[in-house]
């Protein structure tokens, strides 16, 4: 005897099929008719559209994922990125309704990797909204980045597609989204939108990566964990050569320090600043009597003749 119960009238067994039911049917597998598990995701007046279930183990097979809560006592698989077509000549039985916590599981995992949501049922999702929602409407996709009160009023954003690989996104629709948080608005959230899943990742812009620092002869730097600025005059195997800005009263010599210490750019230093530096820094370096690390001296004098022909 089958543990499930068999449809004694297909016709019957096919008007009375609902989402979230769990049916035994039969399918067409690599040529052989077999008959196999399915959850239900949708219906219209021809078709049920099924995701395929089994407490078979599928870890070796890359197409299934493992629900997380156990169903009848046992692991749970399915399909993640199918939806199967049945007919109602093809029913053969049912077991009981999926439990709702293991077909929102299911479903919001098919809803990420499906492009279309055609035969997929979304009047049956729970829309339950929150920060992190990510809500469907007419074919749009957004994010509520802020619930403003009780009410269903929202700070929402659009998502859009994305193809870098660096971006933080989330997968919906087979495709890869990120947050446009320059058109964030404030709308009301009602039960037209569809809630298709959560994602707090995605509540805040992440933050722009630093732009590696190239300064230029006489631009002003600071330093990390320091209220100093300094003067930048050259760089010689990551290490980084400057003077203070008391040096441009005194010359007492030049200071170096290693360039990851450098925390940012401040500013350029103003026409007279640069030739007081010039002035400074020039005559020592040329004397002979000046010692300093070998290609030091000859690069500052260098930078210092560059600025010098483009004034």
């Amino acid at each position: 005897m089958p543990d499930y119960i068999l449809f004694k009238n297909k016709e019957i067994a096919f008007n009375n099929i609902q989402t979230k039911d769990r049916i035994v049917a039969n399918v067409i597998d690599e040529g052989i008719k077999k008959t196999k598990n399915f959850m239900v995701v949708g219906k219209d007046d021809d078709y049920i559209y099924c995701v395929r279930v089994t407490p078979k183990n599928q870890k070796s097979n890359s197409n299934y994922r493992t629900c997380n809560e156990m169903v009848d006592g046992f692991k749970f698989y399915y399909r993640y990125n199918m939806i199967f077509k049945i007919g109602k000549e093809d029913l053969v039985g049912k077991r009981s309704p999926m439990p709702n916590k293991t077909f929102y599981e299911i479903l919001r995992t098919i809803l990420r990797r499906h492009e279309s949501y055609e035969h997929i049922d979304l009047t049956i999702i729970n829309n339950h909204i929150r920060n992190g929602s990510i809500l469907l409407k007419d074919n749009d996709l957004f994010i509520i980045l802020n619930k403003v009160d009780d009410s269903r009023k929202c700070v929402v954003a659009p998502l859009i597609k994305t193809t870098e690989n660096d971006e933080i996104a989330i997968r919906i629709k087979g495709n890869r989204y990120i947050v446009s948080y320059e058109d964030k608005e404030e709308r009301i959230v009602d039960n037209s939108y569809i809630v298709l899943g959560y994602d707090n990742r995605l509540l805040k812009p992440p933050k722009k990566k630093k732009e590696i620092l190239k300064p230029t002869f006489g631009d002003v730097l600071s330093l990390k964990n320091s209220n100093l600025h300094i003067i930048y005059l050259a760089t010689i195997e990551d290490v980084i050569y400057y003077m203070t800005f008391d040096q441009l009263e005194l010359f007492t010599g030049l200071n170096k320090i290693d360039k990851d210490r450098v925390d940012d750019f401040v500013r350029k230093l103003t026409d007279e600043e640069i030739n007081l530096l010039i002035q400074k820094v020039e005559k020592p370096l040329i004397s002979p009597n000046y010692s300093f690390y070998d290609g030091v001296k000859e690069e500052i004098l260098d930078k210092i003749k560059g600025y010098k022909s483009n004034s």
